[in-house]
């Protein structure tokens, strides 16, 4: 099944995605308006202003990863301030996660997801106050890279041979 129509992943140009996301969420609504519309903008702006033509406000949050310094503080900061700015809007985390392309990347792995799920959690939208309708940790082999000697990152929590990392454990 599909639940949502994703319009962009990780833009830049606020302005430009605005009208453009306002664009095609219209062009959605008149070619089937049975899904909802979203996006997946970078998570260092939770207040990202492209949110506002869409019935979903998602974004990738890889906070104490590629941004911020506290993973789980960090994170509860920026989905306080996704939901004051998108008040009427569920809150999609759609990327989390930390690549473990060694042992030692394994073990920050581990502690990206012990800090930043419970801060998701907490906001969770079948809680009484909660305002996040789903988070996706990135999984598994899943993109090619350009640094030197690395073909595919392991984002997972699992290794390729199908054994659990310790965050999968943590899961």
């Amino acid at each position: 099944s599909v639940l949502f129509h994703g319009l962009a992943n990780e833009s830049t140009g606020v302005e430009e995605r605005i009208d453009a996301l306002a664009e095609l969420h219209d062009v959605d609504r008149e070619i089937d308006g049975t899904r909802l519309t979203g996006q997946a903008a970078y998570g260092w702006d939770p207040t990202d202003a492209s949110q506002s033509p869409l019935d979903v406000a998602g974004f990738t949050f890889y906070y104490g990863v590629f941004y911020g310094d506290d993973p789980g503080p960090d994170t509860r900061r920026a989905l306080r301030q996704a939901h004051e700015a998108h008040p009427e809007k569920p809150i999609m985390i759609l990327e989390f996660g930390r690549w473990a392309d060694s042992p030692l990347d394994e073990e920050r792995q581990a502690l990206i997801f012990d800090e930043t799920y419970p801060a998701i959690e907490q906001f969770r939208g079948d809680l009484p106050t909660g305002f996040v309708g789903a988070a996706t940790w990135w999984t598994l082999h899943d993109f090619a890279t350009q640094f030197a000697g690395i073909e595919v990152e392991d984002f997972g929590l699992y290794r390729s041979d199908g054994s659990l990392r310790p965050a999968g454990e943590l899961a």
